[in-house]
């Protein structure tokens, strides 16, 4: 669960001894709780290898090279789409 938004703060502060003696915070303050992770990241990509692979043939395998967020704890959702499949 998302934890980002806007929260206005508002508190009461008193001694447990003193309960009588309060003090409270008329206005409340704004607490802006943003993600990092939000678009724009910077991303720093791999070089791909080029493959050539004949359908005939037995299954091959390719593992894309790691790229690189910043800031570097955002996480990377790799997904890819064949735009041309005449085979050039």
């Amino acid at each position: 669960m998302s934890k980002k938004g806007v929260y206005p703060i508002k508190f009461e502060a008193y001694h447990t001894n003193y309960s009588s003696n309060v003090a409270t915070l008329q206005t409340p303050f704004i607490i802006t709780i943003i993600d990092p992770c939000d678009e724009p990241v910077s991303v720093t990509t791999s070089s791909l290898t080029d493959q050539e692979y004949t359908i005939t043939a037995n299954a091959a395998t390719y593992t894309v090279p790691v790229y690189t967020a910043d800031p570097s704890w955002c996480a990377i959702t790799y997904t890819y789409t064949i735009t041309n499949s005449a085979g050039n």
